[in-house]
């Protein structure tokens, strides 16, 4: 992300997160709700001003994405990412279990692959058979990394019959 947009970003926020007054809740929930609805406003907004400025990638959507980006990689984004397509990475980004949202990471950069074939890999388990047939049948430390994928190449072509 270029420094002109976050730097408009947090001019944004500065600007719009100023509240008149806020009221007294009467409970936990309804605290939540109205900061809840809070942030729904501001992030709408803030979709609005960049799509307006910078293009219609600035969706509500992709906002949220690219929040998820941050809050996962706060050291610094892996270089891999560059190298996928958005929709791609929204999707990993999707994945709870880092070590499975890894896996999918480094098989769509070393095996290049496309939204479908990403999402029938991830519908059929390819990542749970792989760790199934890695801790049944080998060591981890006994093969190198084209043993690997060779591994997972296999794992995807006899995924149906392993569980």
């Amino acid at each position: 992300m270029n420094e002109n947009i976050l730097t408009d970003i947090e001019l944004f926020i500065k600007n719009n997160l100023l509240l008149d007054e806020v009221p007294e809740f009467k409970d936990w929930y309804e605290k939540e709700v109205f900061y809840l609805q809070l942030e729904n406003k501001l992030l709408n907004d803030l979709s609005t001003f960049l799509k307006d400025k910078y293009g219609d990638f600035y969706s509500v959507d992709n906002l949220n994405h690219i929040t998820k980006l941050f809050l996962l990689y706060p050291n610094g984004l892996p270089k891999i990412l560059n190298e996928l397509p958005w929709d791609i990475v929204k999707i990993l980004l999707d994945i709870f279990n880092e070590d499975k949202r890894e896996f999918y990471l480094n098989l769509c950069y070393e095996k290049n692959l496309d939204v479908p074939t990403l999402k029938k890999y991830l519908n059929d388990q390819i990542y749970e058979k792989f760790l199934y047939c890695l801790t049944t049948y080998y060591e981890k430390e006994t093969f190198d990394s084209h043993e690997y994928y060779d591994l997972i190449a296999k794992v995807i072509n006899i995924s149906k019959r392993i569980i």
